[in-house]
Protein backbone atom coordinates (compact mmCIF):
# COMPACT_ATOMS: atom_id res chain seq x y z
CA UNK A 1 0.00 0.00 0.00
CA UNK A 2 2.80 2.40 0.87
CA UNK A 3 4.53 1.79 -2.50
CA UNK A 4 1.22 2.40 -4.28
CA UNK A 5 0.69 5.66 -2.37
CA UNK A 6 4.22 6.87 -3.16
CA UNK A 7 3.70 5.97 -6.83
CA UNK A 8 0.37 7.80 -6.85
CA UNK A 9 1.89 10.92 -5.28
CA UNK A 10 4.71 10.85 -7.84
CA UNK A 11 2.20 10.47 -10.68
CA UNK A 12 0.13 13.40 -9.41
CA UNK A 13 3.28 15.54 -9.06
CA UNK A 14 4.42 14.72 -12.61
CA UNK A 15 0.91 15.25 -14.02
CA UNK A 16 0.51 18.63 -12.34
CA UNK A 17 3.93 19.67 -13.65
CA UNK A 18 2.93 18.65 -17.18
CA UNK A 19 -0.37 20.53 -16.93
CA UNK A 20 1.37 23.62 -15.54
CA UNK A 21 3.88 23.41 -18.39
CA UNK A 22 1.10 23.02 -20.95
CA UNK A 23 -0.74 26.01 -19.47
CA UNK A 24 2.43 28.13 -19.45
CA UNK A 25 3.22 27.18 -23.06
CA UNK A 26 -0.26 28.12 -24.24
CA UNK A 27 -0.20 31.37 -22.28
CA UNK A 28 3.23 32.32 -23.66
CA UNK A 29 2.12 31.53 -27.22
CA UNK A 30 -1.05 33.60 -26.69
CA UNK A 31 0.99 36.50 -25.33
CA UNK A 32 3.31 36.42 -28.35
CA UNK A 33 0.28 36.27 -30.63
CA UNK A 34 -1.30 39.26 -28.88
CA UNK A 35 1.86 41.27 -29.53
CA UNK A 36 1.67 40.29 -33.19
CA UNK A 37 -2.01 41.34 -33.39
CA UNK A 38 -1.10 44.63 -31.76
CA UNK A 39 1.62 45.32 -34.36
CA UNK A 40 -1.05 44.80 -37.04
CA UNK A 41 -3.22 47.51 -35.46
CA UNK A 42 -5.69 45.26 -33.62
CA UNK A 43 -7.02 46.14 -30.18
CA UNK A 44 -7.57 43.15 -27.92
CA UNK A 45 -11.14 42.59 -26.80
CA UNK A 46 -10.32 39.70 -24.50
CA UNK A 47 -8.43 36.49 -23.84
CA UNK A 48 -9.80 33.24 -22.42
CA UNK A 49 -8.14 29.90 -21.79
CA UNK A 50 -9.16 26.34 -21.13
CA UNK A 51 -8.00 22.71 -21.31
CA UNK A 52 -9.43 20.57 -24.13
CA UNK A 53 -9.06 16.91 -25.02
CA UNK A 54 -9.01 15.66 -28.61
CA UNK A 55 -12.42 16.17 -30.21
CA UNK A 56 -13.47 18.67 -27.54
CA UNK A 57 -14.52 22.23 -28.19
CA UNK A 58 -15.42 25.41 -26.36
CA UNK A 59 -17.91 27.93 -27.72
CA UNK A 60 -18.07 31.53 -26.57
CA UNK A 61 -20.48 34.17 -27.76
CA UNK A 62 -19.48 37.71 -28.47
CA UNK A 63 -21.19 40.84 -29.72
CA UNK A 64 -19.40 42.03 -32.86
CA UNK A 65 -19.92 45.20 -34.89
CA UNK A 66 -20.19 45.49 -38.66
CA UNK A 67 -17.58 47.82 -40.11
CA UNK A 68 -14.87 46.48 -37.78
CA UNK A 69 -12.32 43.92 -38.84
CA UNK A 70 -11.89 41.09 -36.35
CA UNK A 71 -9.03 38.65 -35.86
CA UNK A 72 -9.97 35.61 -33.77
CA UNK A 73 -6.92 33.70 -32.65
CA UNK A 74 -6.52 30.41 -30.80
CA UNK A 75 -3.09 29.46 -29.44
CA UNK A 76 -2.39 26.06 -27.91
CA UNK A 77 0.41 24.39 -25.99
CA UNK A 78 2.98 22.08 -27.62
CA UNK A 79 0.74 19.04 -26.99
CA UNK A 80 -1.96 20.65 -29.16
CA UNK A 81 -1.51 19.36 -32.72
CA UNK A 82 -4.50 20.86 -34.57
CA UNK A 83 -6.61 23.67 -33.12
CA UNK A 84 -9.30 25.27 -35.29
CA UNK A 85 -11.45 28.37 -34.88
CA UNK A 86 -14.94 28.59 -36.37
CA UNK A 87 -17.23 31.64 -36.44
CA UNK A 88 -21.03 31.24 -36.56
CA UNK A 89 -23.71 33.90 -36.84
CA UNK A 90 -26.64 34.12 -34.40
CA UNK A 91 -28.51 31.43 -36.38
CA UNK A 92 -25.54 29.03 -36.21
CA UNK A 93 -24.61 29.46 -39.88
CA UNK A 94 -20.88 28.96 -40.36
CA UNK A 95 -19.33 32.28 -41.47
CA UNK A 96 -15.63 31.39 -41.61
CA UNK A 97 -13.25 28.76 -40.23
CA UNK A 98 -9.57 27.97 -40.05
CA UNK A 99 -8.59 24.55 -41.33
CA UNK A 100 -4.80 24.67 -41.05
CA UNK A 101 -3.10 21.88 -39.14
CA UNK A 102 -1.37 23.85 -36.40
CA UNK A 103 -1.53 24.65 -32.70
CA UNK A 104 -2.17 28.29 -33.63
CA UNK A 105 -5.36 29.15 -35.47
CA UNK A 106 -6.48 32.54 -36.77
CA UNK A 107 -9.39 33.84 -38.81
CA UNK A 108 -10.00 37.41 -39.88
CA UNK A 109 -13.32 38.73 -41.08
CA UNK A 110 -15.73 41.65 -41.24
CA UNK A 111 -19.10 40.78 -39.67
CA UNK A 112 -21.84 41.30 -42.25
CA UNK A 113 -24.04 42.85 -39.54
CA UNK A 114 -23.80 43.93 -35.93
CA UNK A 115 -24.94 41.27 -33.48
CA UNK A 116 -24.18 38.12 -31.55
CA UNK A 117 -21.68 35.66 -33.01
CA UNK A 118 -20.52 32.29 -31.71
CA UNK A 119 -16.81 31.59 -31.65
CA UNK A 120 -15.96 27.91 -31.41
CA UNK A 121 -12.46 26.61 -30.77
CA UNK A 122 -12.12 22.90 -31.51
CA UNK A 123 -9.30 20.49 -30.66
CA UNK A 124 -9.07 18.32 -33.77
CA UNK A 125 -5.84 16.63 -32.72
CA UNK A 126 -3.86 16.53 -29.50
CA UNK A 127 -4.86 17.81 -26.09
CA UNK A 128 -3.83 20.62 -23.81
CA UNK A 129 -4.48 24.21 -22.92
CA UNK A 130 -5.41 26.87 -25.41
CA UNK A 131 -6.09 30.57 -25.20
CA UNK A 132 -8.47 32.42 -27.46
CA UNK A 133 -8.17 36.12 -28.25
CA UNK A 134 -10.38 38.54 -30.10
CA UNK A 135 -8.76 41.50 -31.79
CA UNK A 136 -10.60 44.30 -33.59
CA UNK A 137 -9.83 47.43 -35.53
Amino acid sequence: MKKFLISLIALVAVSSTLFASSYSEAKARAYASSIYLNTKGFNLKGSRGQYLSQGGYKTYNSYLYSGNKYAILGAGSNSVKDLDVQIYDSNWNLIISDNDISNVSVVTFYPPRTGRYYIRTKMYSGRGYFFQMIGWR
